[in-house]
């Protein structure tokens, strides 16, 4: 899967995100305060407390051995999906299609859209360490050479299945 996602950020925060998905003819999009659609309809998060049955959409480049988060994940959850876009787990998990997401390897341009996205349909994105994502930490010229690591979830409050893992 792919997609082309577009991202306006001001002051660290996106404002505006689309991502069109043409291999299914779907495009998400949202404005900050306005909510967030797939084509005309309002989407929103699942609201379900995250479990070990919980889907998670995930990508990693790892090569050989899996880095301790990606092995914690694996052992503390069950059911994962990797579609081979991040942009694409943000909007699945704004629709409720996924219950999160997480990468270790994306860059600010593959995500800003789709965090906008989830976070106008009630979900949360955040760094490792289960601060918010947004606003970022650094200027934008700083994420231009490195990857900007996130889980992602849906409505779902309690994050303590996470602490361990990441952060907290």
């Amino acid at each position: 899967a792919y997609c082309v996602s577009i991202g306006v950020l001001e002051d660290g925060r996106p404002h505006v995100g689309v991502a069109y998905d043409p291999t299914r003819d779907e495009l998400f999009h949202a404005v900050c305060g306005h909510g967030a659609f797939r084509d005309d309809v309002r989407i929103y998060v699942r609201t379900v407390p995250l479990t070990e049955y919980s889907l998670f959409g995930y990508s990693s480049r790892f090569i050989g051995a899996a880095p301790p988060h990606i092995l914690a994940m694996l052992e503390r959850f069950d059911e994962y999906r990797n579609f081979g876009s991040a942009v694409l787990h943000l909007c699945y998990t704004a629709c409720g299609w996924l219950d999160g997401a997480f990468a270790d390897s994306t860059k600010l341009w593959d995500i800003a859209a789709g965090g906008l996205i989830l976070q106008e349909a009630g979900g949360q994105i955040m760094d490792f360490s289960l601060d918010p994502l947004f606003p970022l930490a650094h200027d934008l010229s700083h994420y231009e050479k490195t990857f900007l690591p996130f889980v992602a979830t849906g409505g779902c409050a309690d994050l303590t299945p996470l602490c361990g893992i990441f952060g907290r």
